[in-house]
């Protein structure tokens, strides 16, 4: 359940608002890929907040260890990898690594790729 709503008169993207509200220590945000902003996905990493959102297609960066399984597959996961930004990305990022899961979603028959710090979550 959400814990906070904050409304406005709409002249200012929401992406601005969320840099600047204190989010609890293991809480989990969740964003559209408008929001990706590494610098700011560092700060939500740095106190200890998981995200996930989905990545943008001109996203660069290399494959550390990839996850593949029949039973992965059976649930829709295609690939779970663990990845490096490369780029001004690593540096905004400070060169952690994130999780980049890779979903198909059979209703709507579209493939989805989520980023995300939450190493233990599918």
């Amino acid at each position: 359940m959400p814990s906070f709503v904050h409304i406005t008169d709409g002249k200012q993207h929401e992406s601005k608002i969320a840099k600047n509200i204190t989010f609890p220590k293991g809480c989990l945000v969740v964003v559209d890929r408008g929001y990706v902003d590494y610098a700011w996905m560092n700060v939500l990493n740095s106190n200890q907040c998981f995200f996930v959102t989905r990545s943008k297609s001109n996203m660069k960066y290399t494959v550390v260890r990839s996850f593949q399984s029949e039973a992965l597959k059976d649930s829709g996961v295609l690939e779970d990898q663990i990845i490096e930004l490369d780029g001004d990305a690593k540096k905004h990022y400070q060169g952690k690594k994130m999780r980049l899961v890779r979903f198909w979603d059979s209703i709507n028959n579209a493939e989805y790729e989520f980023l995300t710090n939450n190493f233990t979550s599918v």
